[in-house]
């Protein structure tokens, strides 16, 4: 009787709707984190916090590779860079992206000279490791206008 009473308990409409409602506040609230999570981790990167962070491509200076309106992802933690590699680095104040064409050895550290893909001339000046902000790892094509726009 007592094994009869408990399973009409446990199976009752009542107790069937606690059940239902407990586990679909439980899904509801997984969902709310996660969707919290994701918007967290898409303002780091957007604010350059992680190791990668977008930029939006304003010159043609690396044309027809990178064009005007383009997104490009730098590694800030890619210190791997050799010739041929395009990387962002400091001058006067802005951000450069521009390729590597050529290193010197200037007494115990690296210099670099670059050049934009679309100029005539290399940039004035060494590029020094303290100047470079990261590595290009990857572009995608387009998506900066509106960062453009909302700049200018």
């Amino acid at each position: 009787m007592i094994f009869l009473i408990t399973l009409d308990c446990a199976f009752s409409k009542e107790s069937v709707d606690k059940k239902r409602n407990y586990v679909s506040r439980k899904i509801h609230n997984a969902f709310t984190m996660a969707g919290v999570a994701a918007l967290c981790f898409v303002i780091a990167f957007i604010c350059g916090f992680l190791s990668v962070s977008p930029v939006s491509v304003a010159t043609g200076s690396m044309d027809p590779e990178i064009k005007i309106g383009d997104v490009v992802i730098v590694s800030k933690n890619d210190k791997d860079i050799s010739v041929g590699d395009i990387i962002q680095f400091r001058r006067n104040g802005k951000t450069v992206i521009h390729r590597i064409i050529s290193e010197q050895k200037q007494t115990e550290n690296l210099v670099y000279i670059t050049k934009g893909d679309a100029n005539n001339t290399a940039d004035d000046g060494y590029v020094t490791e303290d100047d470079i902000v990261g590595k290009v790892i990857y572009s995608v094509p387009k998506i900066g206008y509106l960062t453009l726009w909302l700049h200018s």
